[in-house]
Formats: C-alpha cells, sequence, structure tokens
C-alpha cells in the first residue's frame, strides 16, 4: 500500500482494484467464457474511477460554508523524501515490536480500564475506532410541538405539518437514518410519526460517485421543485410552510416514487440540471394530478415530470445568490389527455460577513409559481407568492419576515378571492440541538381579517447531516 502514496488517484486506483478482487473472487470461475469481457470491463470501470476522482461538492450549510475544490498544493504527490520516511518507520523492528507489546497490555488491562479508553476514542471518532458502530448508520430523531391560537375559522394552513387549530399540535416526530451502503450508494430515510399514524416521507438510493458530473436516486423523495419543497420542517424559518406550496404541491409537499437524474454542468459557477419522473403520490403529494381521488397509472405517459436547473454564484466572500427555474407537468386524471402544468422561479440572496464570529447573516428568499389544470370543457389557472427575509444576528437569535399571496381559480373550495398573509417571527436557540420559535401572523381570506400566535419548540437528538444550500 505504502507503494501507491505518490499520487492520489493511484491510491485510489488500488482501493478500488482490491475491492474488485475481493468481490469477484467466488464467482471468477463460474463465468470461464466470459472473463476477457470481465477483463475489460473492470479495466474500464478503473481508469473511469481513477480519471473522475470526487465530483465537484454541492454547497450545504454546514457551518454556513461552501467548500471549495482543493488547491494544486493539496493535489501534489507526497515527495521521495517523505515516501522513504513512512517505509523506513513501517520497516523499523523496534517501532513493531513496541505496538505488538502495547496491543498485548491492552488486551490484559482491567476491564474497566478498557471501557473507558473505548468511551473516549468513541468520543473521538467511534465510527473508525470501534469496528462494531462502523456499522451503525447515522439516525437522528426530531421533535416538532406548537401551541397557537388563531381568530376567525379560516387560519391559512395549508401544510400537514402546520398547526392548523387552536391548541396543542404534535407537528412531527422524525426519524432521520441516512448512511453509506457500500462505495457505489447511499441511503437516506425519514420515517414521520403523529398522533394517527406513521408514514415514510422520504426512503431512497442515491449514488456515491458516477462519472461526467451525473448523480442518481431512486424510490420514494420530494422532488426537485422550488427551494421550500425538497426540504422538512426542521430547516424551516418560519412555523409553517407558504400557503402557496400546499394549494399548488400538496400538503405534503410534492413527492412520489420515482428515478432522478442530476447533471453538473461543467461551467465557471455552480450549475446543476435535474430531470425526474414519478408517479403520483396520492391527493396530499400531488394535489395537481390526483383531483378525483386516487388512481393508478396506466401507461408510462402518465407520470409526473420534473424539471429543475438551479445556478449558484460567490459574487464574493460575504455575498451569494442561488437562482432556479422550475416545471413541472402530468396527466390530472380528469379526461384523455387532461394536463397540469407548474412553472416558476425562486431566488435566494445571502450576505453573511466572514469576519463574523457569530455568524450573522441575511437572507432574502422568494418563489412565484403559476399552475393551468385542464379539465372537462375549460382551462383553470391559480398561482401563488411568497417573499422572505431572515436576519440572525446573533448566535442564538433571529428574526423573520414574510409576506405571501395566492390568487385561486374559480372553483377553489373555500377562498373566492385572493387571500393574503404577513408573518413575524422570532427564533431562539438554546443550543444547536434545540430551537423556540414565537410567531404572529395576519391573514385576509375572503375579505374577512384574522390574526393567529404559535408557540414552537423543536428538540433533535442524534446525528444529523448538513442540509443543502
Amino acid at each position: 500500500m505504502i507503494r501507491h502514496l505518490a499520487t492520489k488517484n493511484s491510491l485510489k486506483t488500488h482501493h478500488f482494484t482490491v475491492f474488485l478482487q475481493v468481490t469477484c473472487k467466488n464467482c471468477w470461475d463460474k463465468y470461464i467464457p466470459y472473463r476477457m469481457l470481465i477483463r475489460w470491463m473492470i479495466a474500464g470501470l478503473i481508469f473511469a474511477y481513477a480519471l473522475t476522482g470526487m465530483a465537484q461538492p454541492t454547497p450545504t450549510d454546514e457551518h454556513d460554508h461552501v467548500h471549495e475544490p482543493p488547491s494544486a498544493q493539496q493535489e501534489e504527490a507526497l515527495s521521495q523524501e517523505e515516501q522513504t520516511a513512512i517505509i523506513n518507520l513501517f520497516e523499523n523492528d523496534e517501532i513493531q515490536k513496541a505496538v505488538n507489546d502495547s496491543l498485548n497490555q491492552s488486551s490484559s488491562a482491567p476491564i474497566q480500564q478498557q471501557q473507558n479508553t473505548t468511551t473516549l476514542n468513541n468520543q473521538n471518532n467511534p465510527r473508525m475506532v470501534n469496528p462494531v458502530n462502523r456499522y451503525i448508520p447515522n439516525v437522528s430523531v426530531i421533535t416538532d410541538v406548537a401551541l397557537g391560537y388563531y381568530t376567525g375559522d379560516t387560519p391559512l394552513q395549508t401544510g400537514s405539518h402546520d398547526p392548523n387549530k387552536s391548541g396543542f399540535t404534535l407537528q412531527q416526530v422524525e426519524l432521520h437514518i441516512q448512511d453509506a451502503v457500500d462505495p457505489f450508494f447511499n441511503y437516506s430515510t425519514n420515517i414521520v410519526f403523529s398522533l394517527f399514524g406513521v408514514e415514510v416521507e422520504e426512503a431512497y438510493l442515491f449514488t456515491a460517485r458516477l462519472p461526467w458530473g451525473f448523480q442518481m436516486r431512486a424510490g420514494q423523495f420530494l422532488q426537485q421543485i422550488g427551494r421550500l419543497n425538497p426540504t422538512h420542517p426542521h430547516s424551516w424559518s418560519f412555523v409553517d410552510q407558504p400557503m402557496m406550496n400546499g394549494t399548488l404541491f400538496g400538503s405534503e409537499g410534492a413527492r412520489g416514487l420515482g428515478l432522478e437524474l442530476s447533471y453538473l454542468i461543467p461551467l465557471p459557477w455552480f450549475a446543476e440540471a435535474t430531470y425526474s419522473f414519478s408517479q403520483p403520490g396520492g391527493a396530499c403529494c400531488g394535489s395537481s394530478y390526483i383531483i378525483d381521488g386516487a388512481r393508478s397509472l396506466k401507461d408510462l405517459s402518465e407520470f409526473i415530470h420534473t424539471a429543475r436547473l438551479g445556478q449558484f454564484f460567490a459574487l464574493d466572500d460575504s455575498w451569494s445568490i442561488l437562482l432556479g427555474l422550475n416545471y413541472q407537468t402530468g396527466e390530472n386524471g380528469t379526461g384523455a389527455n387532461n394536463m397540469s402544468e407548474i412553472a416558476g422561479v425562486d431566488a435566494y440572496i445571502r450576505y453573511r460577513p466572514v469576519t463574523s464570529s457569530q455568524r450573522v447573516h441575511l437572507a432574502l428568499q422568494h418563489e412565484t409559481f403559476s399552475r393551468r389544470q385542464q379539465r372537462p370543457g375549460r382551462l383553470l389557472r391559480d398561482q401563488g407568492q411568497y417573499t422572505s427575509l431572515e436576519w440572525k444576528y446573533n448566535l442564538r437569535e433571529s428574526l423573520g419576515l414574510r409576506y405571501e399571496t395566492v390568487r385561486p381559480h374559480e372553483e377553489h373550495e373555500e377562498w373566492e378571492t385572493q387571500v393574503y398573509r404577513t408573518s413575524l417571527a422570532y427564533t431562539y436557540y438554546p443550543s444547536h440541538f434545540s430551537r423556540l420559535r414565537f410567531q404572529g401572523s395576519h391573514r385576509r381570506v375572503n375579505g374577512a381579517d384574522g390574526f393567529g400566535i404559535v408557540a414552537n419548540i423543536e428538540v433533535v437528538i442524534g446525528s444529523h447531516g448538513a442540509h443543502d444550500f
């Protein structure tokens, strides 16, 4: 292995070759006529693996940093002196003897001492030190509970996780599990518990590495349309989701069983194109396509097709912007070839001074979507939008302001005219694992005003990965 430390790619090629040899050892003799073909396939995979390397990372919100590609200096091979020093270190008999003596002493040490050492090592790097924990995935549990009070009969809560009545609401208990399956796939699932049942919100495989800037995921997932739809309530800046999302996408957001392919466009800035096709997940998750009750697919043309182009620009060290173009279409089941179409844009602009030790930032977010629905003998149109501003002025506190409108079509069951809502939220973070939020709102529905006050508490236990930027 030391011989392969000269370059990064040669080390990766060595690991991949060993993996293939171990995997195919038992089946090599069984398929003798195909040895030449298998050899060419293995050689091609090794070449593609060494050539492509790591894909360009997607910006994430972990510590609010955008990870940059490694510099040329970091990619340089070890010098001849460093290689010689490492080889001498491993060939030194005295060092090997000292290591063996240390291992023998640890095996005969008292049980309590071993437990203390294991605990200390687990705190530092549990998945590398403890061989048992190496197979335990990242697991977290997130609980959101709200207490609300509303005046009037229409609180304008369109999401199934929103506190939509006066009194207590268990918004959700989310079990999140994520980890690597093998060198080729990762797995992620979100199972949501409520007072009345359990649902699989997301459960999908996604590739760890594909050549030429492609990635793929398959299973049940929230579709990449807009900025808020692919996210979960614990990453929102407000207690509830915008009215637009519940009206156009469904109370649970646009999601379903399907396949998604994304492509990292080779441009000087971050640009990603995403396309997915999925089957309608019910009125909760595809209200634009399930209108007259549940239906089954008769052929492949009845899938929902979703496309998005997202582009990220780092204007300087403190300013960044993310822009998105979105489109979704599919049959709605109201008649032969009757279609629904949703199109919209989203924008996210953030100012975060790099010199701030309190992680201060100011973020502006906007989404606008319109929908066309073909019904027998008529065409329905509606539209929604929201704009939110979040100011995190120190490490523990933030303020949020949101204004939103929905213009319903003429056959809406509850809303006769355009509806409006304005919300103001204050958030306090006692720690990284808990959150307190107080939100007040004013709404106008069918010409009548209403008010609402909501208090929310959220707690997180376990290991939860970083969210997308």
